[in-house]
């Protein structure tokens, strides 16, 4: 996927049903230069729910985002954000994802500023 790679996204890590990605502060996620902006929070929820997925569902399955629901809890000034999701529910057609995202910067611990819900619907082929 193209914007992973424009906004700089890495997969910290991924095991059955949780995972984690990061993002740092760059143009294309920042509307001051200093903060990311409110949409980052759902990005971020929704790729680390998508690598959970991956490493949960069997080989022959995948699974589309249905619905993010994303909000910013407090101030998103850093230079990284990070998402670490974590499979709620799971029936024949979709998972639902929990979401914590964090903000970190160089100086300081990594601080909640958001939470999201990521549902994915399993899609099997033909």
């Amino acid at each position: 996927m193209p914007f992973v790679q424009a906004v700089g996204l890495q997969i910290e890590s991924a095991d059955d049903g949780v995972a984690v990605v990061s993002i740092p502060l760059s143009e294309v996620v920042t509307y001051d230069g200093a903060a990311f902006a409110a949409i980052a929070i759902g990005l971020v929820a929704d790729v680390a729910a998508g690598a959970a997925t991956l490493r949960t569902l069997p080989v022959d399955e995948m699974a589309l985002t249905a619905a993010v629901d994303s909000t910013m809890t407090a101030s998103t000034k850093g230079d990284r954000l990070s998402a670490r999701a974590q499979l709620r529910e799971r029936d024949e057609t979709r998972l639902i994802f929990d979401a914590i995202v964090e903000v970190s910067s160089l100086r300081g611990e990594p601080r909640e500023c958001g939470r999201g819900v990521v549902t994915m619907r399993v899609a099997r082929p033909n």
